[in-house]
């Protein structure tokens, strides 16, 4: 059977979204229309910037930008690695999943002269989402390929559901035609009312069956892609921007080739006179991994030599500035360090487990007060003990930030910082602090 030959219904929501406030911002009422085409073997969701589509016939999943003109193209069953670019998939695999729970309720109505029941949808999102939602059995389509069609598609659309609650809604029987969403937004409540307006039986329109030929096909995207269900545009490099790229692996073959006889040969031909290097190990200007110069660098790398820290730049999806008159450029790269703990005998769990001892010690000595000593011993100790349960081999997603200059045509690291991702409390917290 061809998709002409499908019979399709078409469905038109509603979806008002009442004013609210927004980055301090006052956001007044809109409405937005949101259409749905259904039939065995298809589920088609058409908003006003993107189309999803799930087709059974081909077993395939596509996701349409129709502003940018870029389209995704998965295989089904979805799998969303499949999806992702590199940096994503770690991001994906590492992200919370949001859980929730669906409850049916005693309440009844007829809405549009359909029976419909509610049900009550609660997420355990940063936004402590509440949805009321009434179903109903009255719709003239096949409700059971329409719960295998939107199954497949709301695991597109809430990546960030966990699977018991895709397998709650999985079992909820009825079709949506009106829902109350209630979120807070930092502080701020978002309310947004979707209704149903008709279901007919249509034919479904040809600009709708086949993707445009004016688009292009974008094979990965980003984990925020796909949290937003927002494609940005492809990213192409210019001749300059793929010369700084063979210097970024130019520069990265030494971590993967780890020649100690190379060093001085590879910081020569890499830095500048005048580099400055910001690592992670250094808090103040002038400490082990925040200095300035050739020599500098030259020890720093030789430490990651001997430590035995490896290093992992996500190069293929780096992103390139090139400024004043193309004499400077700026790079943002994912990378990722990696030791294993057994590669160097006194980053073993036993040895960080007599240093933890040491330390421990000191703390008695200290003129801290009992309760603080305390504290501080259970944090090092369990700190010690809680990493090294989680396996001896670790891995530090690491941001780093290269300033390059150009020196007789050839880039150059004119600056490099490398970073920790840091979020809740400091890694590093200073106590006697002098601020005038």
């Amino acid at each position: 059977m061809n998709i002409e030959e499908e019979k399709f219904y078409h469905i038109v929501f509603e979806n008002q979204i009442l004013a609210h406030e927004r980055f301090n911002e006052k956001i007044p009422e809109s409405m937005e229309q949101v259409e749905i085409w259904i039939s065995d073997r298809y589920f088609i969701h058409i908003s006003k910037k993107k189309w999803l589509i799930v087709n059974l016939v081909d077993n395939k999943l596509l996701f349409l930008d129709t502003h940018l003109k870029l389209y995704t193209d998965y295989s089904l069953p979805l799998d969303l690695l499949q999806c992702l670019n590199k940096v994503a998939r770690l991001q994906y695999k590492n992200s919370y999943r949001n859980k929730g729970k669906i409850t049916k309720t005693d309440q009844s109505k007829k809405i549009n002269n359909m029976e419909c029941e509610e049900l009550l949808i609660v997420t355990e999102d940063i936004n402590h989402t509440t949805i009321n939602q009434w179903v109903t059995n009255d719709v003239p389509f096949n409700l059971e390929n329409y719960y295998q069609l939107m199954g497949i598609a709301r695991r597109f659309q809430f990546p960030n559901h966990d699977d018991s609650f895709h397998q709650q809604l999985e079992k909820v029987t009825g079709f949506p035609i009106y829902e109350e969403i209630a979120q807070t937004i930092r502080g701020k409540e978002l309310r947004i009312i979707r209704k149903i307006k008709e279901i007919n039986e249509e034919n479904l329109p040809s600009d709708i069956a086949d993707i445009p030929k004016d688009y292009t096909l974008k094979e990965k995207i980003s984990y925020q892609e796909l949290i937003t269900q927002e494609l940005t545009p492809l990213q192409k490099y210019s001749p300059e921007q793929e010369k700084i790229i063979q210097f970024l692996h130019y520069h990265h073959d030494w971590y993967l080739n780890r020649d100690i006889n190379r060093l001085d040969e590879w910081i020569t031909r890499n830095f500048t006179e005048n580099t400055y290097i910001i690592g992670t190990n250094g808090v103040f200007p002038g400490e082990f991994e925040w200095r300035k110069g050739i020599q500098a660098a030259k020890e720093i790398y030789a430490n990651d030599y001997y430590n035995k820290w490896n290093l992992r730049l996500f190069i293929e999806e780096a992103d390139i500035e090139i400024d004043f008159e193309g004499q400077f450029a700026w790079v943002v790269v994912f990378g990722m360090v990696t030791r294993k703990a057994t590669d160097h005998e006194s980053r073993s769990s036993e040895a960080s487990r007599k240093r933890s001892l040491a330390r421990i010690k000191s703390y008695t000595e200290t003129e801290w007060d009992t309760k603080r000593a305390l504290y501080e011993v259970i944090h090092d100790a369990s700190m010690i003990l809680v990493q090294y349960e989680r396996g001896e081999i670790f891995f530090w997603p690491v941001r780093c930030t290269f300033n390059l200059k150009k020196v007789n045509k050839e880039w150059k690291i004119n600056q490099l910082h490398y970073s920790w991702s840091g979020y809740g409390f400091p890694a590093v917290r200073l106590f006697d602090v002098d601020i005038e």
